[in-house]
């Protein structure tokens, strides 16, 4: 398999996950904390972060510290035509 191709695999098993594809679409809209996000999913903080780390791992996000609290964005702006891609195909 090509990288590309391989990398572009990997990109959409990352957000086949349904906790990651709502947590990504959560960070489309603003920067937010793993408890934020939590509380917006009905999901544990600890929980999300787990779901952050594959997705940080993954250059899909990155976070900032402001004063202790650890905020979430988005990194790779072309993720948001892959979600709006695939909630158009449903």
């Amino acid at each position: 398999m090509l990288e590309k191709e391989f990398q572009a695999s990997r990109m959409m098993k990352i957000l086949g996950n349904p906790t990651r594809f709502m947590v990504v679409k959560q960070l489309l809209r603003e920067s937010l904390t793993p408890s934020q996000i939590g509380e917006r999913l009905g999901r544990k903080p600890n929980n999300i972060s787990q779901h952050l780390i594959i997705l940080r791992n993954s250059n899909i996000v990155r976070f900032q510290t402001v004063g202790g609290n650890v905020f979430y964005r988005i990194k790779n702006k072309k993720v948001e035509d892959l979600i709006t891609s695939a909630e158009a195909c449903v």
